[in-house]
């Protein structure tokens, strides 16, 4: 038990790692985008 609480907040992490990754990326192309469509 005490080995699964510890392995949690490490995936916990990595899983919020991986979306804020995923989030800046869609950011990044929205912003492209934005650029590309009001020049």
């Amino acid at each position: 038990m005490t080995s699964f609480l510890k392995k949690r907040p490490q995936s916990r992490v990595t899983k919020f790692k991986t979306t804020y990754n995923k989030n800046s990326i869609i950011t990044m192309n929205s912003r492209i985008t934005d650029k590309l469509f009001h020049e």
